[in-house]
């Protein structure tokens, strides 16, 4: 199978996609810094250097493809910028999908379209109230690039589906309320989180198999589906981190008295139970191996910033 991984250099789509290589699969990235595989030996992988905004590239990206795994984004939070790249460039690639009669489009979305959780678990059938997002902007245009992939489909049959997931982790996982309780730990303070919150984290090793059963797979076509590995508290990975540190200490206390970001307040328990029961997705690790596996991809971002 031909699969484009649009933003196939991100930290996705790097660990992905040597991984499809292995299976079998030619892969063609399309981003526009392809640095990240320049002068590894990979059989089977094809660089294409531009940005989705580029009509004349993504129409040569898309041509004789399969399918076709979007990651590409922008995150940024210049509303024209949104528009520009982000949606624009979206329409530009379902444009040449269709054009080229690609078999299924993948569309990578986030948790944050949610909003703000106003039930636990939550699953696919939740509201999605943006407006309430932590990221309003970005939560608007995953959820309006979500709804164009479905209208495609509707309207000119390109097979669909979306991905949703919190926050994706391999060998190395980031993000700044992470790195703010590691240099919190490794500076002797104490790291204060918000009792009972926490999250549904997802190990790349899972994104790959759940990408796996939604691949040509027309129960998925028009579906959207909740992607996680194990759900675990703030104040269990808190532990982790002083643990790794060899410093630092935990305070966990009420919602009442949290005074930091309403993110790290929520609960964000999301269940991967349609998958598993459509499709039967089963995760690769049990949740304790799966813990292991985030407690060394923090011990490696603690690393990477002692370095600086």
């Amino acid at each position: 199978m031909k699969i484009l991984i649009t933003g196939g250099s991100g930290s996705v789509g790097s660990y992905t996609v040597p991984r499809l290589i292995e299976k079998g699969h030619e892969v063609r990235v399309f981003d526009k810094n392809v640095d990240t595989f320049k002068g590894k030996e990979l059989k089977g992988l094809e660089l294409i250097q531009g940005g989705v905004e580029e009509k004349e590239k993504v129409d040569k990206a898309v041509e004789g493809v399969d399918v076709v795994l979007h990651l590409s984004w922008s995150f940024s939070e210049d509303p024209f910028e949104t528009l520009e790249c982000d949606i624009k460039g979206l329409l530009n690639i379902l444009e040449s999908s269709v054009r080229h009669q690609v078999k299924q489009f993948i569309f990578v979305s986030s948790a944050v379209v949610y909003g703000s959780p106003n039930q636990v678990p939550i699953t696919e059938e939740h509201s999605c109230n943006v407006e309430e997002s932590r990221k309003p902007l970005y939560a608007w245009a995953k959820h309006a690039g979500e709804k164009l992939c479905l209208v495609y489909q509707k309207e000119h049959g390109l097979p669909a589906t979306n991905i949703r997931f919190w926050w994706g982790f391999g060998e190395e996982i980031g993000g700044k309320h992470l790195r703010k309780m590691i240099q919190s730990a490794l500076d002797g303070e104490v790291i204060e989180v918000p009792g009972k919150a926490g999250g549904s984290f997802l190990h790349f090793d899972d994104f790959l198999l759940g990408l796996e059963k939604v691949l040509l797979e027309e129960k998925s076509y028009g579906e959207t589906f909740n992607l996680s590995s194990f759900y675990i508290t703030w104040e269990d990975v808190a532990k982790m981190i002083v643990e790794i540190a060899g410093s630092g200490s935990v305070k966990a206390v009420s919602q009442a008295e949290w005074k930091g970001s309403s993110f790290i307040a929520d609960e964000w328990d999301l269940p991967y139970k349609k998958l598993s029961d459509l499709l039967g997705f089963k995760t690769r690790y049990p949740a304790e191996e799966a813990k292991k596996l985030l407690k060394e991809a923090i011990n490696d971002c603690k690393n990477s910033m002692l370095k600086g």
